[in-house]
């Protein structure tokens, strides 16, 4: 097994998904102005929501992420097809909340389409600004933590996990580029854009070149499931608070989508400081942060062979 705080890291990772996902569900979609009516300050697990539910209580985001890590546990490898089967089991579960796409895709493979002609198809027939929501995002720091010594079948392993559901270039790199940060955190390394950046210059989006360019000095927008508007929330909080108490609840108190926000503020801080680093009620409040810890260690403790995305048509 790695180090000690290498552990901890990746646990964080995934406990931090938990506990962002479940401090900010009972506030998503609501305005900051009601938040604040409403609960006042958001400072950890609070009863709410639509439907209201007890503290604690996770959503799609968590139960999406863990689905990806039991699957790469279970197999031993990322198996996309595997990951697809186990998503369209969970939507049969009657889950809380599922994205518009997201339910689009599932029912397809539920229908006995291929995962990457699913994904094509729905993409492009979405509403305009429905084909590049954050709903891959949310889910893929599995991805991170299996294949953060492998740059390359990082970056690939990303795109190919999003593109089950989120086909968009869009959201394909939004995930790259954040699970590349979450790797170098769970290294312990400096958190860098800029390698990636120049590194995949002529493959990036325009419109996710612009969007994180200037992340630390323009402010985020929170009311909108947009993956690259996301991605700038979260490492504008992420990465500049000082504890994962601070980060999490500064963003989800301006309330718009703040589960998801909320969870990958909670991945990159959970990858920063570590699981120990949450406060103790949180992590006993919230679901599903035993099985995240549990999940994190066996992910740390297998050798995954390198993926490609070559033999999937994702671009």
């Amino acid at each position: 097994m790695p180090p000690e705080d290498v552990q901890d890291r990746a646990a964080g990772v995934l406990v931090g998904v938990a506990c962002g996902d479940a401090i900010g569900r009972p506030v998503e979609f609501v305005s900051q102005t009601a938040v604040s009516e409403q609960f006042g300050t958001i400072d950890g697990p609070v009863d709410g929501g639509r439907p209201p539910r007890p503290a604690g209580t996770v959503t799609d985001d968590t139960e999406l992420t863990l689905r990806t890590a039991r699957s790469l546990v279970d197999c031993h490898r990322l198996d996309p097809e595997d990951v697809s089967a186990r998503f369209v089991d969970w939507l049969g579960s009657s889950p809380l909340d599922v994205g518009y796409l997201t339910r689009d895709v599932l029912e397809k493979i539920a229908a006995g389409k291929d995962w990457s002609l699913a994904s094509y198809e729905a993409s492009m027939q979405a509403p305009d600004g429905r084909d590049a929501g954050n709903g891959s995002l949310m889910r893929c720091t599995p991805i991170a933590v299996a294949f953060r010594a492998d740059p390359q079948s990082l970056v690939s392993g990303s795109r190919v996990i999003s593109a089950i559901t989120h086909y968009d270039t869009r959201c394909q790199w939004s995930c790259a580029l954040f699970n590349y940060i979450v790797a170098q955190l769970i290294r312990g390394d400096k958190p860098e854009l800029t390698p990636f950046l120049q590194e995949y210059k002529h493959r990036l989006p325009s419109e996710l070149q612009d969007g994180v360019s200037n992340w630390r000095a323009t402010e985020p927008t929170y009311d909108s499931g947009y993956v690259i508007s996301t991605l700038h929330a979260a490492l504008y909080h992420g990465l500049t608070a000082e504890s994962p108490r601070e980060g999490i609840c500064e963003s989800v108190n301006h309330g718009g989508d703040a589960d998801t926000i909320g969870a990958l503020t909670g991945a990159l801080l959970g990858a920063r400081f570590g699981a120990t680093a949450f406060p103790t009620a949180w992590v006993d409040t919230v679901s599903n942060t035993d099985a995240a810890i549990t999940l994190s260690q066996r992910l740390l403790a297998l050798d995954f062979p390198a993926f490609s995305a070559e033999p999937y048509a994702i671009d």
